[in-house]
């Protein structure tokens, strides 16, 4: 029942993606003795949303947006 919390003109989202977010999201709300690491956030936040290394390395803005846009473009990415 997150759906609430998309944007409404995405045509398409992964709800298990939103669900695990959401779950991240929750952690790092947590109390400040109860949050995890940084690195731990980042690691999960890597493994849910399938980022490589090359993807969130710097990069120009530009590079930026057109490497995001490829990768909303993907069909495998849905």
């Amino acid at each position: 029942m997150m759906w609430y919390m998309v944007d409404p003109s995405l045509k398409l989202y992964n709800h298990d993606d939103l669900v695990a977010l959401c779950k991240i999201i929750q952690l790092c709300l947590a109390s400040k003795n109860r949050r995890p690491s940084m690195r731990k956030i980042t690691n999960m936040l890597t493994e849910v949303l399938k980022l490589s290394p090359e993807m969130v390395g710097p990069k120009s803005t530009a590079l930026l947006w057109a490497a995001l846009e490829l990768q909303d473009d993907n069909p495998e990415s849905q």
